[in-house]
């Protein structure tokens, strides 16, 4: 299966998806790594880019500090 990983700063968004499954189309699974420490913020960033035009499978992992009650 052929993978495309994509990593994110917590500043960048679904422009730079975007660009990098142009530069791989024949990617079958998508990995998209987000390093922030806003996450959850920088997730849904990209998650209506993602819903509306990814159609293979998409694995997100957040790395960064955790804010812990």
């Amino acid at each position: 299966m052929s993978e495309l990983v994509i990593e994110l700063k917590g500043d960048e968004n679904a422009e730079k998806v975007e660009e990098a499954v142009r530069s791989k189309p024949s990617a079958r699974r998508l990995v998209i790594r987000i390093a922030a420490n806003d996450g959850v913020s920088s997730i849904e960033r990209v998650r209506s880019f993602l819903v509306n035009n990814i159609s293979r499978s998409v694995i997100v992992y957040v790395e960064g500090e955790r804010d812990e009650a």
